[in-house]
């Protein structure tokens, strides 16, 4: 069954989206294989029966968590807390524990629970436990590689609601905001632990956000969202490119949201009451210059983020799920309905998992949005916080001590 939720043009609400880059099934980190919310999955269904699609598969016994699940090949993985201790499950396809390793103490403050989703990377899983220590796991068989404590490491404190970063694993580099005064970002070798580089102190403290990769002006960085604001550093030796810090309130001493980057723009929002701002990236010799072009004062969900799509970012607008112009912040529509979500981007639709349970399949465009499926997961309820998955035509959704795996495929 299809509901409108706004009355456009037929013709405007087809979506004419194609993929951003080519990949397989695998959802290896947060946020999917380029940490931007898309996959390049296709045969997905184009709308869902009454009751939303099937569900094939239950994973319980988790503890409770708000991280995300990530797949590689046949092997699904989850962190969840269980008789205080940060585990991370290994599980096949089937559901079935291939292996489980407990990682560290619990984080026991405000909202207890797993936090960071894990990164998989050349066989290794990187987990970052919300007290702050850094493991590498072998994915075969759960066994411990190296670890290290980024606090005690880089002279940092964890962030007033526990770590959630989930670190950035690219050229055999392993990156985390450690937001220390012997570095505010830093550059681990994968393979050892051993420290790389790390950016000077800058007088930042660490956040809630998770890094992501860009290339701009001919170069790559690395950018990620700290306390006091926005950071680009050089990926190969943590030098500062640019920072901005104006725009991002404070209120609860942390940011939330993954920024979002798209041709030489930058948007993040601090997430929880927190307002967002959009930077445009200018090279300067060696250097950025980061000039504001738009700020959002209206927060949009604690955790959910944005996918951008064409030019136009898609998530909360302040007053519901809807699409926001990249370059101008101009709002082009918004649906009350859908309210709060964390967001994917697969096959022309949009995925939208609810702060409250309730999951949608949305046609959008900058003319409007049409829902084409809703369901709600068996135990809907508040702190719907964890970001889906979706691999090999399965959509994962998360909720406290279960994961729920849905066929979204396409039938014949």
């Amino acid at each position: 069954m299809r509901t409108f939720v706004r009355a456009t043009p037929a013709a405007a609400l087809v979506l004419l989206f194609s993929a951003a880059f080519a990949g397989g099934a695998d959802w290896p980190q947060f946020r999917g294989p380029s940490r931007d919310g898309i996959s390049a999955e296709t045969d997905l269904a184009r709308s869902w029966p009454e009751g939303g699609p099937p569900r094939v598969l239950t994973l319980s016994g988790l503890g409770i968590g708000w991280s995300s699940p990530v797949v590689v090949g046949d092997r699904i993985l989850v962190t969840g807390v269980r008789s205080g201790t940060l585990v991370v499950f290994c599980f096949d396809r089937d559901g079935r524990t291939v292996w489980r390793a407990p990682c560290d103490r619990a984080y026991t403050g405000s909202y207890p629970g797993a936090r960071s989703t894990p990164t998989v990377a050349a066989g290794r899983v990187y987990v970052l436990s919300g007290r702050g220590l850094l493991m590498a796991l072998m994915l075969q068989a759960g066994r411990k590689a190296w670890m290290v404590n980024i606090f005690d490491r880089f002279g940092g404190d964890p962030p007033r609601f526990g770590v959630a970063e989930s670190v950035l694993v690219t050229d055999g580099r392993v990156i985390c905001t450690p937001g220390g005064k012997r570095g505010a970002l830093a550059a681990l070798d994968a393979d050892t632990g051993r420290v790389l580089w790390t950016t000077p102190s800058l007088d930042e403290a660490a956040g809630h956000a998770s890094a992501i990769e860009v290339t701009w002006g001919g170069r790559r960085q690395i950018v990620t969202l700290m306390h006091k604001g926005l950071v680009g550093v050089a990926p190969e030796d943590g030098r500062l490119l640019w920072r901005h810090g104006k725009g991002f309130g404070w209120l609860f001493h942390e940011n939330t949201m993954t920024p979002v980057f798209h041709d030489g723009y930058v948007f993040a929002e601090g997430g929880h009451r927190s307002g967002g701002v959009c930077v445009r990236l200018s090279p300067e010799g060696d250097r950025f210059a980061a000039e504001q072009v738009w700020s959002k004062v209206e927060h949009a969900s604690h955790t959910g983020g944005y996918v951008e799509r064409d030019g136009y970012l898609y998530g909360g607008t302040g007053r519901g799920w809807g699409c926001i112009e990249m370059a101008t912040g101009r709002e082009q529509w918004r649906e009350p309905a859908i309210k709060r979500a964390a967001t994917l981007w697969a096959d022309a639709r949009f995925y939208c998992v609810g702060e409250k349970g309730g999951v949608s399949l949305v046609e959008a465009g900058p003319d409007g949005a049409e829902v084409v499926g809703r369901f709600e997961i068996p135990d809907a309820g508040p702190q719907t916080w964890a970001h889906p998955a979706l691999a090999d035509g399965r959509l994962y959704v998360r909720r406290k001590d279960h994961v729920y795996v849905y066929d979204v495929s396409a039938k014949e």
